[in-house]
């Protein structure tokens, strides 16, 4: 399957793995960043709006953790089989 976004074609590139590595390095320093604005004392409606991006970085690092290897995926494998 093609990629359909800038950064699907970005994580299944020759540079998957460096792009990989940024894009976690940045979502973590995201969260962490957030995670400190949110342990101020904030207003109510800036805590959750805080909080929830937060939460948005972390599960973004999920998703790339998850994200297929390229070369790993069925599609891959079918195609290297004699």
């Amino acid at each position: 399957m093609p990629a359909m976004t800038e950064m699907e074609q970005r994580l299944a590139s020759p540079q998957a793995e460096s792009e990989r590595q940024h894009l976690l390095e940045r979502l973590a320093g995201l969260e962490q960043h957030l995670r400190q604005q949110a342990a101020h004392h904030l207003p109510r409606e800036e805590y959750l709006r805080v909080a929830a991006l937060a939460e948005a970085a972390q599960a973004a690092q999920q998703v790339i953790h998850q994200w297929p290897k390229p070369g790993s995926g069925p599609a891959s494998r079918l195609s290297h089989q004699p």
